[in-house]
Order: C-alpha cells, then sequence, then structure tokens
C-alpha cells in the first residue's frame, strides 16, 4: 500500500506538470488566429515555435501583421531561416523585412530563403540587391545576382553572371554559382553546353559535381548531350554522385539510357536498398530497352528479407514498366499476389491496377476497389486474361462498356 501511494503521488506530480506544459505550450492549429500565432512565436518549446512560424506563412499577405516578430527570429540563429521562408510566402506585403533579407544573404543556412524571399517581395527589393551587387563577399554576390535573375529573368545579365561563374578556377565559387542556377531553374537547353563544360572543370567539387547533375536531369527540352556523361557517373568513385546518375536516369528516362542497363543491373545487387531501390527506378524509366534486366528485377522481387519490401515494391513498378505483359513478369507477379504475404500482394494489386488500360480498369471495377480481398482476386483475374493473346475480346467488352460509362 506504502508503494501504493507513492507511485500514486508521483504520478500526481507528473500530470499536473504534463498540464501545466500542455497549457503553456498548446498544440497549434492551422486555423489558430494570426494574433495566436504571433504570441506563439515567443514560446520556450521549439515545436511550438516551428508551428507558429509555418502556419502564418501558409497565410499569405494576409499574415503582413506578424512581419515585425518574423525579422526579429530573423535577427536570431535558431529559428532564422524558417523566419526567411514565411516572409518569402507573405510577399510583397513583407517589404519591411527587405534589409534583415538582404543581411539573410551573408549567412549559409539563411541564404537560399532568402534569397527567394526577396524575390517574392518584388520591384521593392530590386534596389536592396542591386546595391548588394558589390558586396566584398562572393557567396553574397552570387545570392544578389541569383534574386535578381529571379525578378527579370534568364535573359539577363544577372543569370550571365551565374553561367560565367561556372567556369571560376574557385571552386567556392563555382559552388556559388550552381547554387544560384539551382534556384533559378528549371534552366534552357541552350545552356547545356555551358553545364557540359563545367563538368569537366577540376574546380567542381563533389557537391557541385552532384548538383550539376540534378540540374542537368531536370533542365527544359532534351539534354541528350549529357546522357553519356550521366551514365558514366553510375561508376564514379564518390558514392552519393553514383546516387545522383541513377536519379537523373530515373527522371530523364528513355531508350537514350538503354546502355546503361548492364551497369544498373549491377547496383541492383548493391548492399543498401535505396540504391537497389533507384537502380529499379531507372530501370524502370529506360522502359522496354531494359528487358534484359527482367530477370535480375524478378529475383529482388521473389526476396524473402522482410528489410527489402521498398525495393520488392520498386522492382515490381519497374516491371510494369519495362513489359507488363510478359509471360515471366506475369508469373512472378502472380506468385506474389498468391503468396503469404498479404500486405505485399495487396500492393502488387494496387501497383497492377494504377498501370492497366481502360479496359482492364473496368475489368478490376478500378473505382470499387477498396476492399484488399477483392482487389487482389480481380487482379489476378486481369493477370490471367493478360497472359492469353486469346482473350482480347474480353477486354475490348470491357472497352466498350469502360467508354460509354
Amino acid at each position: 500500500m506504502r508503494y501504493f501511494l507513492l507511485y500514486a503521488s508521483c504520478l500526481v506530480v507528473v500530470l499536473g506538470h504534463a498540464s501545466d506544459e500542455a497549457k503553456k505550450y498548446p498544440l497549434l492549429s492551422n486555423r489558430a488566429a494570426i494574433a495566436v500565432l504571433i504570441e506563439s512565436l515567443k514560446s520556450e518549446d521549439f515545436d511550438t515555435r516551428h508551428r507558429a512560424v509555418e502556419f502564418i506563412g501558409g497565410r499569405g499577405a494576409e499574415a503582413k501583421v506578424a512581419v515585425p516578430s518574423l525579422i526579429e527570429l530573423m535577427e536570431g540563429d535558431v529559428m532564422a531561416d524558417s523566419a526567411a521562408r514565411a516572409l518569402g510566402r507573405i510577399g510583397p506585403k513583407a517589404e519591411a523585412a527587405i534589409p534583415t533579407l538582404i543581411k539573410g544573404l551573408e549567412k549559409r543556412k539563411t541564404r537560399w530563403n532568402s534569397i527567394h524571399a526577396l524575390a517574392r517581395i518584388g520591384d521593392a527589393s530590386i534596389p536592396s540587391l542591386e546595391a548588394s551587387l558589390q558586396h566584398e563577399r562572393v557567396a553574397v554576390r552570387f545570392a544578389s545576382h541569383t534574386a535578381l535573375a529571379l525578378l527579370r529573368g534568364k535573359d539577363t545579365e544577372h543569370f550571365q553572371f551565374l553561367l560565367d561563374g561556372l567556369l571560376s578556377e574557385s571552386p567556392a565559387t563555382v559552388e556559388s554559382a550552381v547554387r544560384g542556377l539551382n534556384a533559378v531553374g528549371p534552366l534552357p537547353q541552350t545552356v547545356l553546353p555551358n553545364l557540359l563544360e563545367a563538368l569537366e572543370s577540376p574546380a567542381v567539387d563533389a557537391y557541385s559535381l552532384r548538383e550539376l547533375i540534378s540540374i542537368i536531369a531536370v533542365m527544359e527540352g532534351n539534354a541528350a548531350a549529357a546522357v553519356p556523361k550521366i551514365i558514366e557517373y553510375l561508376e564514379h568513385s564518390h558514392r552519393m554522385t553514383r546516387l545522383r546518375a541513377l536519379q537523373a536516369i530515373d527522371t530523364m528516362g528513355g531508350e537514350q539510357f538503354a546502355s546503361a542497363v548492364p551497369v544498373l543491373i549491377e547496383i541492383l545487387g548493391d548492399e543498401q536498398e535505396f540504391f537497389r531501390e533507384s537502380a529499379a527506378d531507372a530501370l524502370g524509366a529506360i522502359g522496354p530497352k531494359a528487358s534484359s534486366a527482367v530477370p535480375y528485377l524478378i529475383e529482388q522481387v521473389k526476396a524473402v528479407n522482410p528489410s527489402m519490401k521498398r525495393a520488392q515494391t520498386r522492382a515490381v513498378q519497374a516491371l510494369l514498366e519495362i513489359n507488363s505483359s510478359d509471360p515471366e513478369v506475369i508469373s512472378a507477379l502472380v506468385d506474389q499476389i498468391r503468396g503469404p504475404d498479404k500486405q505485399f500482394a495487396y500492393t502488387v494489386s494496387r501497383l497492377v491496377a494504377h498501370e492497366s488500360t481502360a479496359p482492364e480498369k473496368w475489368l478490376l471495377h478500378y473505382n470499387l476497389l477498396y476492399e484488399e480481398g477483392l482487389i487482389i482476386e480481380e487482379t489476378l483475374r486481369v493477370l490471367e486474361l493478360r497472359s492469353n493473346p486469346g482473350n482480347q475480346s474480353v477486354f475490348e467488352e470491357g472497352r466498350l462498356i469502360f467508354d460509354n460509362g
């Protein structure tokens, strides 16, 4: 009894303290009044302050009254970057924060969001940005040109300044140029020669190289001239560069990367699941020209290691993208759907349903299948029909009904 009373007394103290803390730091709602959010910026609890900043930014111009408080946060350290982001989301109504955001360009931690905030505030930022073009620090000058390129466009001297920086002999300058181009992107196809030239520069460090690969992957138009270099980087000595090349292939896709398939097959056996996932994604993005990878993807799908579920799922998706009518693919998918792991069977069924043709979706009752057992049963039916070309009449019947609603 004595121990029970002692336990009960401690519990009262703990719960009482928790109750006081809950009152002091209430769980904020994004629907809270602006005044409540501003007051919460003074909380001693980091999560409360962070939520308040995010919710204030989400209010856009409506949160103008919070600008002085956000300026004060930017002058600190812990929440400075979040405050810069929120000011950018407020937009032109945050004009009073321009001097503070210009100072934010001087710190690596706040530079990215300060650039975007100044650009989103608009023309009112231009005089201060033009003045900071003469700043003593290279990184600040590049950040200012970046914000002005966002404001004035890619056919300006500011954008050209960033391009010219790629050819610097200083790794720090090249990095500033790369960061700026990343912020301004996606880039026009006309600058691809500049990017390819930069890839050969000895001043391009590991970080800049990875970012250049990503910039090329998402640039406007066809970056086919960069394909050989991206394939080459699949075997780069730096592991993260190899990963970025995998992601670039997944983003760009197409048969232009067919020659990379043998290397991608090797990466399917990597010790780290994330690399196996990325290799499967890349093979799927290549499509039918990656057919030689089908046996290896099937092997990955059949893996019994519970820690490989994500890699298995990505392998299923890749198989569907490469050739969803391949008998070996269909057989492997059926085996998984009928297998003991019902959660994975459901996942496979949903992936098949997602990539199905319109008449197949009708056969699956695609928009009505929320019951796990039903979608598994119907997916098996579709795969069985798909494996037999003589069943095309069934699909045509489905197409007629699907097209007629």
